[in-house]
């Protein structure tokens, strides 16, 4: 019994020194992908930095240098709610010096990039992109009591048929700025084709 016990307290002590010897192996081949990545990026190589930065997070979901870079990969190819859900995945705050000034300027360039291009969509029926791109606006705004982004993107979900989502966008902006005669009007629009005569009449009444 005795021998048994040694032979196994043994095994796990081989097993927990073989945990902590890949560890550091594992954090080091990471640094050196967002390294690498990096030096790809500048040299605007946006392919290979976006294959080192994915295999870096596939070790890491979570590592802040990696999400930030892929994060700003992904702004660059235009896909703009994939970059914002890598950088919710940490505070900016604790970003390094020009990090931050990177993150402050895209973030204010993102908006009217975001909201140009949701226009466009509008005058092009391309829906999908229209609703993507006044959502990213939405996340990205500065001005809190600005809904100008809200209302757009509560048109275009209607005029897209998500009916639902649409006018529960409307709603909520309506409660900002219950004077304004252009969302009602789209909430009016929503109700008449979902059908929906209870909200038609109140609606209708404001």
């Amino acid at each position: 019994v005795k021998f048994k016990a040694f032979i196994f307290a043994v095994a796990a002590v081989a097993a927990v020194a073989t945990l902590m010897g890949s560890m550091p192996s594992d954090v080091f081949a990471q640094g050196m992908q967002v390294t690498s990545a990096k030096v790809y990026i500048k040299q605007n190589e946006w392919d290979k930095a976006e294959e080192l930065l994915a295999e870096a997070l596939a070790k890491d979901a979570e590592h802040k240098d990696a999400n930030f870079f892929m994060g700003y990969v992904r702004y660059t190819q235009g896909r703009y709610e994939e970059m914002l859900d890598h950088w919710s995945k940490f505070e900016a705050k604790k970003l390094g010096r020009r990090e931050k000034d990177i993150h402050k300027k895209t973030i204010k360039d993102l908006y009217t990039e975001a909201f140009n291009k949701g226009i466009e969509g509008f005058k092009s029926e391309d829906w999908p992109a229209t609703i993507s791109n006044f959502k990213v606006a939405v996340r990205v705004k500065q001005d809190k009591k600005d809904f100008v982004a809200e209302t757009n993107l509560g048109f275009a979900q209607i005029s897209a048929g998500e009916l639902d989502d649409g006018i529960a966008t409307l709603e909520t902006v309506i409660e900002t700025d219950p004077t304004n005669t252009g969302i009602w009007n789209g909430l009016l629009l929503g109700y008449i084709r979902k059908e929906d005569h209870v909200n038609i009449i109140r609606v209708y009444e404001n």
